[in-house]
């Protein structure tokens, strides 16, 4: 017996016509075109033209601003050009006084002027600092914040003054608007209509008691 032979079979396809051959060729030639010519990117170059958007670091000012935080912090920030900080050192020179230290020196000017008599305290400033928050501990009080050198012989000589705040009350304010103020007897009818004597009276009570009828 003859053994079975596997036979492969061929598959006849169509050869590709004219059009499909020159579209081929064409596709080629892009192709080509491509990997030998790179594309080239152009850079966008930076105009100067357009201001920037940051801030300045400095503005060339001698100036100091007090906020609030809340009822025990401030908070201050302040700029001090170099021909103050000259002039006030040349200044305590000419005295014979020796420069010490940078301090914040806080004042309690609740209820006096600024010239009268007050408590302050001081804030060592060991490094440059351009603002700082400050513990002020005591809740409804006005305060100032002067920038200054402080001498060994105890001297204080200004750089910059702040303006003066007031923090807030801590607790419910204590002040009542008598445009807002309700008689006694209305409030106890409004409170008995409202239920509160168990008496179950609905919103339209209230309501037909709160706006009379019109005449």
């Amino acid at each position: 017996m003859k053994k079975p032979t596997n036979k492969k079979k061929r598959s006849f396809r169509k050869p590709p016509s004219k059009g499909a051959r020159s579209i081929k060729k064409v596709l080629r030639r892009i192709r080509s075109k491509i990997s030998r010519k790179p594309l080239k990117i152009k850079e966008i170059e930076k105009k100067d033209n357009f201001p920037s958007a940051d801030l300045p670091t400095f503005y060339g000012e001698n100036k100091m601003v007090l906020l609030v935080k809340d009822p025990w912090w401030l908070f201050t920030y302040w700029e001090v050009t170099d021909g103050r900080r000259k002039e006030v050192l040349e200044m305590i020179r000419s005295r014979r006084f020796s420069p010490e230290k940078t301090v914040l020196r806080v004042y309690d000017v609740t209820d006096t002027s600024f010239a009268g008599r007050y408590s302050f305290f001081d804030i060592e400033l060991n490094f440059i600092a351009t603002n700082w928050f400050i513990d002020a501990g005591i809740p409804d009080r006005q305060w100032v914040v002067e920038l200054g050198i402080r001498t060994r012989e105890g001297g204080f000589f200004t750089l910059v003054k702040s303006n003066t705040v007031r923090t807030p009350r801590f607790g419910v304010s204590d002040v009542l608007d008598q445009e807002w103020m309700m008689p006694d007897d209305i409030f106890w009818k409004l409170f008995g209509l409202s239920g509160g004597f168990a008496g179950q009276k609905s919103s339209l009570a209230v309501v037909e008691f709160a706006i009379p009828a019109p005449l």
